[in-house]
């Protein structure tokens, strides 16, 4: 996990990332789909039916179900990322996608240099594959795991809460805004005790809730006692800070 003190503006919030992701995907897909379809009506694959649909199919189903899965799940909705690896993301994917759209429209190209259609298709997996398979690996990291890759720094983290704590109140949820609010003021075991009685027994977000207050008030108490290095203790409670600003996103 790594830290970065930099400003709460350089930092962006994981949903607008998906949801930027999750809308090229979208539109490419479409795209793609309908170029294919209207290929397959006209008679213009002939024998590689089979293999121009598994190709649309391998490279773009997989990031598809993943985006909206984290969408589905609502995954980690309070996770933040600096704005670098935000940009990158949505960059790299936008390339992907156009490159993936380029290849299928470039198969005259390869037909009138003697090139089969199917030969083509089958040679574009050797790029298009190690792409797809670095594009899936940062969605994973940046995106669909819960543990963030970038902590901020306490500051960043206390403006993030306040700026959702303001967010879910214009939208009218109360109690997201209040257990926000309190983070923001650097309440975190107000915030804590608020959430554990939106949860019955037994139920995951609680269990967590639990563990974390429990390694909160020992952290806490090893920082009052010396036991720990002030500068390892904040990354703690910053840590901590993140994990239950994740599960108030969640309410």
């Amino acid at each position: 996990m790594l830290e970065n003190t930099a400003s709460a503006a350089n930092w962006i919030q994981i949903t607008h990332t998906r949801k930027i992701c999750l809308w090229l995907w979208l539109s490419f897909t479409a795209a793609l789909t309908l170029l294919t379809l209207l290929q397959t009506t006209f008679g213009k694959l002939g024998e590689v039916l089979v293999v121009a649909w598994l190709w649309v199919l391998v490279l773009l189903v997989p990031g598809l179900t993943m985006l909206f899965i984290s969408v589905l799940t609502n995954a980690s909705p309070s996770k933040v990322n600096p704005k670098a690896v935000h940009s990158a993301l949505w960059l790299s994917t936008l390339a992907y996608l156009m490159l993936a759209l380029i290849t299928v429209l470039a198969e005259p190209m390869a037909v009138m240099n003697g090139e089969s259609i199917e030969g083509y298709l089958k040679k574009s997996f050797w790029w298009m594959l190690p792409f797809n398979g670095l594009l899936l690996i940062g969605f994973w990291l940046v995106i669909v795991r819960r543990r963030p890759l970038f902590l901020p720094d306490e500051k960043i983290l206390l403006e993030v809460a306040t700026t959702q704590a303001n967010t879910a109140r214009d939208k009218g949820q109360l109690l997201r805004s209040r257990c926000f609010d309190e983070v923001g003021a650097g309440n975190l075991s107000a915030a804590m005790d608020l959430l554990k009685q939106q949860y019955s027994d037994g139920r995951r977000e609680k269990n967590e809730l639990i563990l974390l207050q429990g390694e909160h008030n020992n952290l806490l108490r090893n920082r009052d006692l010396n036991l720990v290095e002030p500068a390892e203790a904040q990354r703690q409670l910053n840590r901590i800070t993140m994990a239950v600003l994740q599960l108030i996103g969640q309410l």
